[in-house]
């Protein structure tokens, strides 16, 4: 496999450079210290040339790391994208993956996790060691509580809501409809009425139900009633 290394600093791009000549698989087409350098260099490489996966760091002297993340996602999209960083999963792990990079190393620990790390990535899998993957599971937990919260929020309002206003809701072909099915016209007989087909009134029908939240005919004979839809009219 092809690799690129974007390092943060010399001495972390140096063990990096050893530990990847230890394996008989990869060859080395480019290092770099600064981002800007390392996509200028990719643009130009020749196809035969391109790498499998770049090894960068979040924190490099010439730009923001999440943003060459991002950059190299969008003008190489097949390209992999594996972290090995100073910078804590707490600070950037979330952002990382969100502009579409694949495994995050915070400090390089082992050759063995730093190998484990580069055939996952390349395999098309999501390498995180422990720290990110549960980082990872307290996000998703408290994104599901907030979407929860945000959801029965909305039920609530929904409930408060003043019935004035919900009434706004139906259109005055509705209000008939509703008027009529309350005081125990049939829908054929609604149709009649209000020259439309069966099929219309029963789409009217469902509309009302919908948007009053109401099923029960009982209850929504006491919504007509409540707002005068129940009285005869002209």
């Amino acid at each position: 496999m092809k690799i690129v290394l974007i390092s943060e600093q010399q001495l972390l791009q140096n063990m990096l450079h050893i530990a990847l000549e230890r394996r008989n698989d990869v060859e080395i087409v480019g290092e770099y210290l600064e981002g800007k350098a390392a996509l200028k260099a990719l643009a130009e490489m020749e196809e035969k040339d391109c790498p499998d996966l770049v090894i960068q760091g979040l924190k490099l002297a010439d730009m923001d790391g999440i943003a060459l993340t991002e950059q190299l996602r969008i003008q190489f999209p097949k390209l992999r994208i594996l972290a090995v960083t100073g910078q804590s999963e707490s600070r950037s792990l979330i952002p990382f993956l969100l502009v579409g990079g694949h495994g995050y190393l915070s400090q390089y620990s082992s050759d063995e996790e730093f190998y484990q790390a580069i055939d996952d990535v390349v395999s098309g899998r999501i390498y995180l060691n422990q720290t990110g993957l549960l980082m990872l599971e307290e996000t998703c937990s408290h994104l599901s509580s907030l979407r929860d919260t945000v959801v029965h929020r909305e039920v609530l309002s929904q409930e408060t809501q003043p019935r004035s206003l919900v009434s706004c809701q139906l259109s005055e072909r509705e209000k008939q409809v509703l008027h009529l099915y309350v005081n125990g016209y049939k829908s054929s007989e609604i149709g009649g009425i209000l020259y439309m087909s069966v099929n219309t009134v029963e789409t009217h029908k469902k509309r009302i139900k919908d948007k009053l939240n109401l099923t029960r005919k009982a209850d929504l004979l006491t919504y007509a009633m409540e707002h005068g839809l129940f009285e005869d009219w002209d």
